[in-house]
């Protein structure tokens, strides 16, 4: 059987999980407590989105529906589908809209790197995924494909990380963290810019996230999680489990603080981008 650790970074729901997919509610508000990128998110989504007005979304890359479900119960006049190419994230979605009774919501698998999404739609929701896609030029000219002529790129992308602990990088990818181990790209806010033009986005609002107190926080957070889940000793193993609550709670308040006192170097970035190109457009530039 794999180790726990290798069924989160697989996203392998275990088996009460799938039989009681509304506990995922519990998982949602621990994220939202302890990822400053969640917060943000949904309070740039909020400032955005039309509320009691009818509009379609795609949310690349859905995983469970951290966003998905969200906007579900805050716009139910809302279409919105979920897409991922993880069949373990489409099969527990779907169970969890199916047991929330959300009957606006799509869940599909789809590999947005190989093709666009037929259906285009008013808003391209991305959150931390641009980094792991192989090609990300051509995720983000199918995502270009896959909205309206007026749309929307909504995008969350992690920039060069400036880490706070400097063994944090050491141990965060021996333990093969999720995005460590699929992680492929690392942007500068230049480059990343550079990229979207280059899809033929054109950034409209850009919002820097995870500065020095947030990026203390998640990394103390990360270092308690996964070493209590790779420890070698029992004994060191439950040290590290009983701070793994103190962690968490240090962690939201050092996001409230980062909230109030950003710096100038961001690890991460919330953006708005709309449509500067037609569809054609990369074939008229290579001919």
């Amino acid at each position: 059987m794999p180790r726990l650790s290798e069924r989160i970074n697989q996203h392998a729901h275990p088996d009460f999980l799938r039989r009681h997919p509304r506990l995922m509610d519990v998982i949602f508000w621990w994220f939202a407590l302890v990822y400053q990128r969640v917060g943000t998110v949904r309070r740039g989504l909020g400032r955005l989105l039309p509320k009691g007005k009818s509009f379609t979304l795609i949310d690349a890359g859905c995983g469970e529906g951290l966003f998905l479900f969200w906007l579900a119960r805050r716009y139910p006049q809302g279409r919105l589908t979920g897409l991922d190419h993880n069949a373990h994230n489409v099969a527990f979605a779907k169970r969890y809209a199916e047991a929330c009774g959300f009957r606006r919501v799509e869940v599909a698998r789809a590999d947005l790197s190989r093709q666009a999404w037929p259906v285009p739609a008013d808003y391209a929701l991305c959150v931390g995924v641009l980094h792991c896609v192989a090609d990300d030029l051509q995720f983000l000219q199918n995502l270009h494909r896959s909205t309206r002529p007026d749309g929307r790129l909504l995008l969350y992308s992690p920039l060069r990380p400036r880490r706070f602990w400097p063994f944090f990088e050491k141990w965060y990818r021996r333990w093969r963290h999720y995005e460590a181990l699929h992680g492929r790209h690392s942007y500068a806010p230049a480059g990343l810019r550079a990229l979207l033009a280059q899809a033929g986005w054109q950034v409209e609002d850009w919002q820097g996230a995870m500065h020095r107190p947030a990026t203390a926080g998640f990394e103390l957070y990360t270092l308690c999680f996964l070493g209590a889940l790779h420890a070698r000793h029992w004994w060191a193993s439950a040290i590290l489990a009983a701070l793994v609550l103190p962690a968490a709670a240090l962690a939201a308040f050092l996001n409230r603080l980062d909230r109030r006192f950003p710096g100038s170097h961001p690890n991460g970035v919330w953006l708005v981008a709309r449509k500067a190109a037609p569809a054609d457009h990369w074939k008229k530039n290579s001919t």
